[in-house]
């Protein structure tokens, strides 16, 4: 990649944190409203909506009762749990633009990044369209790939071993990736993989 190019996509960077900064900035959610939330998402998660989870274990055996989580909620509670960063959910033009991701492959997607700049902290889910788990695995492993090639030494040096072990998961047809301290990543595939598999705590 050459250094225009880079520079280019440090800009789109910028940009797309500015303007996800500016939209989380006003909003205003009651303490009330966010457990009501939460709630509610627990129960889509884990299908504990009285006798729906009886018939959904009678349907499915031993499937996940999780297979359809709503990765927008579930992504916003864990970067919601981090209070030692800001986290801001990116936009089409993030993951178009900057991560090079073609969305009309993608049935679902979640992108949040530190938008205070202090760290490079950042995940995001996948679930691509019927037949593209491939493809989008490939786009995905390059942006990161290119996270490393692109990252200048100069940079926030302590962050640099986040970059360097960041990494992809496949789990029941979703893709998350994680560029996070190596604890914050095991906690974050962990609770993924226990709410697909419908054992997480809420």
């Amino acid at each position: 990649m050459t250094k225009a190019n880079y520079f280019f996509k440090l800009i789109l960077v910028s940009l797309g944190i500015l303007t996800v900064t500016v939209a989380c900035g006003e909003k205003s959610v009651k303490q009330s409203e966010k457990q009501e939330t939460v709630q509610m998402v627990g129960e889509q998660m884990t299908g504990e909506n009285s006798s729906d989870e009886d018939t959904a274990q009678e349907e499915t055996g031993s499937q996940s009762v999780a297979a359809g989580i709503e990765i927008d909620e579930w992504a916003a509670l864990q970067a919601e749990s981090r209070t030692d960063v800001s986290f801001a959910k990116m936009n089409e033009s993030y993951l178009e633009g900057v991560m090079s991701i073609d969305l009309k492959k993608v049935e679902k997607y979640v992108v949040y990044v530190d938008a205070s700049g202090s760290t490079v902290d950042e995940f995001g889910i996948f679930k691509p369209q019927e037949g593209e788990a491939d493809v989008v695995q490939k786009m995905v492993q390059s942006y990161l790939d290119m996270r490393l090639e692109t990252w200048m030494e100069e940079y926030m040096p302590d962050q640099k071993p986040k970059v360097q072990k960041a990494e992809l998961l496949a789990k029941n047809g979703y893709l998350i990736y994680a560029i996070l301290s190596q604890e914050d990543k095991e906690n974050l595939f962990k609770e993924f993989e226990l709410t697909l598999s419908g054992e997480a705590d809420h």
